[in-house]
């Protein structure tokens, strides 16, 4: 009963004790190479009306406010967003034990993490933790949507720097 969601309800907003509780599962599911976790979660809220407006108007198509009816990306104003960014992974026992043994851990490094290999590493990763919310979240009887047409921007290491 999977469908791709465009509308979602003012008046049915889940508990936040109730996503708490899936994006605990979600991560806790979500298989890591060497338990990095090159990815976070970023969860805007019922109340971060001001940050999803933003991301409204940072989709494409998007440049008025004002255009929520025509425009197809409006699900940024679900009760919940979540947002999966790369992140720098902080060194685990085992990124240790590697470095210790004269490895790079591209990961772990602020130099590297941003390379290739660590972008792959984390849309993969991204996209099972997608897929178990997605499950975790029809299962509690929530809709979802997914949405991903930003303005390709084509930040650099510098740029986030």
């Amino acid at each position: 009963n999977r469908r791709q969601t465009k509308y979602f309800s003012k008046d049915k907003i889940p508990s936040k004790g109730l996503i708490e509780d899936i994006l605990k599962s979600t991560v806790y599911l979500t298989p890591s190479k060497q338990n990095f976790m090159p990815w976070k979660i970023i969860v805007l809220g019922p109340d971060k009306v001001k940050e999803k407006e933003a991301l409204f108007r940072m989709a494409e198509g998007s440049d008025t406010p004002h255009e929520y009816e025509e425009n197809k990306n409006i699900q940024v104003f679900a009760p919940y967003v979540f947002i999966y960014t790369m992140r720098l992974s902080f060194p685990n026992d085992h990124a240790l034990f590697l470095k210790d043994q004269g490895y790079d851990v591209p990961a772990c490094n602020p130099d590297k993490y941003f390379d290739t290999t660590c972008q792959q590493t984390a849309s993969i990763e991204i996209g099972m933790s997608a897929s178990i919310l997605t499950y975790m979240c029809r299962n509690a009887g929530l809709d979802i949507g997914y949405l991903l047409c930003f303005k390709k921007w084509g930040f650099t290491k510098k740029d986030i720097a």
